[in-house]
């Protein structure tokens, strides 16, 4: 009985340290990637992963570097136009081997998920809680409209044209506040806007 307690004692120990080791994630420049942390895939390939910016937990876009015209074309479009709260942030760039990291703000989930969560068989009607579950669904949902609408007035005013709007590329928050993401399909036409418009962000910032 001894013998036995001990080995489970021993698998136990192997198990939590492996696990504590996977968690440490795999350094890509400044970024901590966690590998095993999936929140989503996309198209081309692409899978968004957990991650941190030192303390900061941030969702890490994994692109191939094959599609790393996509990668850069949403990193000119966050860049000008992420400093709007209906728009998701963008923090850092990074490349390793066959991959380009993007350092994007981690949402609790997406507009797809929460009407699912609201109104979907089963639905709670608080979709999710994230705003404190304070708001009727109803009432919820007008807000988010609202949200949306503002981010999207924002990219306009940017010469900026999403070009993939759907549920599953809109985020929400933990404060309940609606978010903008996935750029990589803005339109080609765009380029040039989006170049000036990066260009005066970046000159404004400095």
């Amino acid at each position: 009985l001894l013998l036995g307690l001990l080995l489970l004692l021993c698998a136990g120990a192997a198990w939590w340290c492996s696990r504590r080791h996977r968690r440490r994630g795999r350094r890509v420049g400044r970024l901590t990637v966690h590998e095993d942390e999936v929140l989503g895939h996309g198209s081309h390939g692409t899978v968004v992963l957990g991650g941190r910016l030192g303390r900061r937990p941030v969702a890490v876009k994994r692109v191939l570097a094959s599609h790393r015209a996509l990668a850069a074309r949403e990193v000119r479009a966050l860049v000008a136009c992420d400093a709007h709260p209906n728009v998701l942030r963008f923090f850092l760039r990074e490349a390793s081997g066959p991959f380009v990291y993007l350092a994007l703000e981690r949402a609790a989930m997406t507009l797809a998920e929460w009407t699912e969560l609201t109104f979907g068989a089963g639905g709670g009607g608080d979709g999710g809680a994230t705003d404190g579950g304070a708001a009727r669904p109803a009432t919820r949902a007008l807000r988010l409209t609202s949200h949306m609408a503002r981010g999207l007035a924002h990219l306009h005013r940017h010469g900026v044209n999403h070009g993939d709007l759907k549920p599953s590329n809109v985020l929400i928050a933990a404060d309940g506040a609606a978010k903008l993401a996935d750029f990589g399909l803005a339109n080609a036409d765009d380029a040039a806007a989006l170049a000036g418009a990066a260009a005066s962000s970046s000159s404004t910032a400095s």
